[in-house]
């Protein structure tokens, strides 16, 4: 609940969440953080904890993988090329 992380929230009407103010490239929406940090996607509940690598990109609302990219593709380059 973001009432409890002492944050200001500013709503951008063209990402339809809210931006967390003093956080680069964080966001809050339906009672989620989301944050964009070294190309990959990251979720929490809390601002100050519990950060958590988003396993699919389809989590993250479609406006900020529209803004940032839906982060690095954790299989490429990985393993050996299929012929």
């Amino acid at each position: 609940n973001h009432e409890n992380d002492d944050v200001v929230l500013v709503y951008d009407k063209h990402l339809a969440v809210y931006v967390v103010s003093g956080h680069r490239d964080c966001y809050y929406t339906a009672g989620q953080y989301f944050r964009f940090v070294d190309g990959s996607w990251e979720w929490s509940v809390s601002i100050s904890t519990g950060w958590k690598v988003v396993a699919d990109y389809r989590e993250v609302p479609s406006s900020l993988c529209a803004k940032h990219g839906k982060g690095k593709d954790k299989n490429k380059g990985k393993g050996h090329k299929k012929d």
